[in-house]
């Protein structure tokens, strides 16, 4: 975890949720996870938290979602049906694994910013190791796989199906579209600053008794300062939209 680019508290939350799916290492694994599964993991809705006597945390209304990418994993057995992994560097009789957790690769769309968590994989066979996320792999994979990944990816970049498909809808130029995308940035973050903001207002007006009986959170609480760097924003440029 000490790599990956994000906050600590989305660190947290995307490890708690891997956990609960089964696929962090050491973690129970889920019963029969196909049945009802999204590759898609939302954060939770802040407003709705108990916090008990703390006052709410900003980092809460600033996580972002994750896509699981973990071809060799349980959570995509139906979807891998018979299909045998191939090896990255072409051994004949590949066997494919799950290393370590992985790595989550940031993404921006036209609806806003989110992560690409993928699997750290392994070869028996050969002994070498990959990204789940590597494009050299992913071009080995049938197009049943490729085709639920929200990205195009490269080697360094990636950048969002949505927006190729804004860019292709508008004819906007890649400048033009790289501006927009800041502004839905900077405007999201500006709307979950005010939700943070408007419930520290309710648990003040409960502590005033504006609702009815006071509350007592402020006398047991402890300060509570949140993180610098929670949002953990990414800027989008130009050039990254020329290069598809």
């Amino acid at each position: 975890m000490t790599s990956w680019s994000c906050s600590q508290h989305q660190k947290l939350w995307m490890r708690t949720e891997l956990q609960d799916l089964g696929l962090w290492p050491g973690s129970p694994p889920v019963r029969n996870p196909g049945n009802a599964i999204s590759l898609w993991r939302l954060p939770p809705q802040p407003q709705l938290l108990d916090m008990g006597a703390e006052l709410p945390s900003p980092n809460f209304f600033q996580l972002h979602p994750f896509f699981i990418w973990k071809p060799e994993s349980d959570i995509m057995v139906r979807l891998r049906n018979n299909c045998i992994l191939p090896c990255l560097h072409g051994c004949p009789y590949p066997n494919v694994v799950s290393a370590v957790v992985g790595r989550p690769r940031v993404i921006v769309g036209t609806g806003g910013q989110y992560y690409i968590m993928s699997s750290r994989l392994c070869c028996k066979a050969c002994r070498r190791f990959w990204f789940a996320d590597s494009p050299r792999w992913l071009e080995k994979l049938p197009k049943r796989f490729t085709n639920l990944l929200p990205a195009f990816l490269t080697y360094k970049k990636a950048i969002c199906k949505s927006v190729m498909d804004e860019l292709r809808r508008t004819g906007h130029s890649p400048g033009d579209m790289a501006n927009q995308v800041n502004e839905l940035m900077q405007l999201k973050y500006e709307r979950a600053h005010l939700a943070y903001l408007h419930a520290i207002e309710s648990v003040r007006e409960a502590e005033a008794g504006v609702y009815g009986q006071r509350t007592i959170g402020r006398f047991v609480r402890k300060e509570n300062t949140g993180e610098k760097d929670a949002w953990c924003g990414i800027s989008v440029s130009s050039y990254y939209l020329t290069a598809y």
